[in-house]
């Protein structure tokens, strides 16, 4: 799980997250934003998952849910730009996993979305099935 969460992380940072990372000002975090973050801002959390037992490896399926997190709900087209710049960049791509993980797949499996977070603001969850083994 550590490698899937570091690889997340490291396409968030490459060349090809320049225009989200430019949107969410607030940046990328694991399971929490740190306090006093300003919102635009994203945090993705790893969820129940399960291993399949093939004759050859194990094959982990993980779920991932992105939470999109703004102020308030004027906020809502940005929070649906992010969206989108957020499905541009991990939709069906093959992330480069540490470890000798190979990638198998990350497909998404929910639309965005709206709900108001009683702590956060307002949010936009996306969530994405991820299959990798050794």
């Amino acid at each position: 799980m550590e490698s899937l969460l570091k690889a997340i992380a490291t396409r968030w940072t490459s060349s090809a997250g320049t225009a989200i990372r430019a949107l969410a000002t607030g940046g990328l975090w694991a399971m929490e934003a740190k306090e006093g973050v300003t919102s635009p801002y994203v945090v993705y959390y790893p969820l129940p998952g399960s291993v399949v037992d093939t004759t050859t490896s194990k094959i982990e399926e993980a779920m991932i849910q992105f939470s999109i997190y703004v102020a308030s709900e004027n906020a809502a087209s940005t929070a649906a730009q992010i969206y989108d710049l957020l499905i541009a960049l991990f939709d069906d791509v093959d992330l480069t996993m540490t470890g000798s993980y190979n990638m198998i797949r990350m497909i998404r499996r929910s639309t965005g979305h709206f709900v108001k977070d009683p702590d956060e603001g307002y949010a936009l969850h996306v969530d994405y099935e991820v299959m990798y083994g050794k």
